[in-house]
């Protein structure tokens, strides 16, 4: 399955914005399923785009590239994943805001507004606190050097690692302590008019008593991947038509 990428993968200043999932096999399911998501979110989705993956552009797909890849590509991807496992309908579950009563929206996952990246990505330049900045839109390394930090850690982190130039030269250390909150409204402002973004909320209605609000959806949720079924497959097939685990786990996901 090929996808083009909102943002992409910049390499040689050209954005490689085509990518090719491998087939769905016994095997990248396993992949899936026993990856571990407590070494924290950012190094979990990692390890599964890059056991789905088989190219970002010409390359073959690996850890290093996938970790390179802006945030709004790596939802992208396992929003996409998330399709070719369960299909494209989903149910956000919900409870309303006002009366609390839970009640479920159907959505279609490829129905979700994309916005592509504007001119530039993925680096935006910002004139504040009397200075040019050069900085890149955050990246899945960045999230995962970040997600244990507080906010206000975090955010000083964040901000050494992705200004890359000040003035035209290399920014000096401790940059991203030294700002005004009027500079970090300027960068957040510029990224968010460059950058790639997929939807992450939508306005919805409770039937129960009509109030709308809004709904988050989590992209990097694949939802229940079904370990039991998927060894009590393997172990069905295996008895029933004596084939070898090596042969099960080579099947395509539609054929098993």
């Amino acid at each position: 399955m090929d996808v083009i990428l909102p943002g992409g993968l910049i390499s040689e200043g050209q954005a490689k914005r085509r990518a090719r999932f491998r087939e769905l096999t016994g095997r990248v399911e396993q992949a899936l399923l026993e990856s571990d998501p407590r070494d924290g979110w950012a190094a979990y989705v990692t390890r599964l785009l890059s056991h789905s993956l088989e190219r970002i552009g010409p390359d073959h797909a690996n850890e290093a590239m996938v970790s390179s890849l802006c945030m709004a590509d790596r939802q992208f991807l396992m929003l996409r994943l998330a399709a070719a496992l369960h299909g494209e309908r989903m149910w956000l579950k919900v409870d309303c805001g006002s009366c609390e009563a839970p009640f479920d929206v159907e959505v279609l996952r490829c129905d979700l507004p994309v916005k592509k990246a504007g001119p530039g990505f993925p680096f935006a330049r910002v004139q504040c606190d009397g200075q040019t900045l050069s900085v890149r839109v955050p990246t899945g390394d960045d999230q995962f050097h970040i997600e244990r930090l507080g906010e206000e850690e975090a955010i000083h982190t964040l901000l050494e690692r992705c200004i890359v130039g000040a003035d035209g030269a290399t920014p000096a250390p401790g940059i991203g302590q030294r700002l005004t909150s009027d500079a970090l409204d300027a960068i957040d402002h510029a990224l968010d008019a460059m950058s790639p973004a997929i939807c992450e909320e939508l306005l919805v209605k409770c039937p129960e008593c009509g109030r709308e609000q809004q709904a988050r959806l989590d992209h990097y949720r694949l939802g229940d991947l079904g370990e039991r079924m998927f060894y009590d497959e393997v172990h069905s097939l295996a008895m029933h038509y004596h084939w070898s685990e090596a042969e099960i786990l080579d099947l395509p996901l539609r054929r098993r």
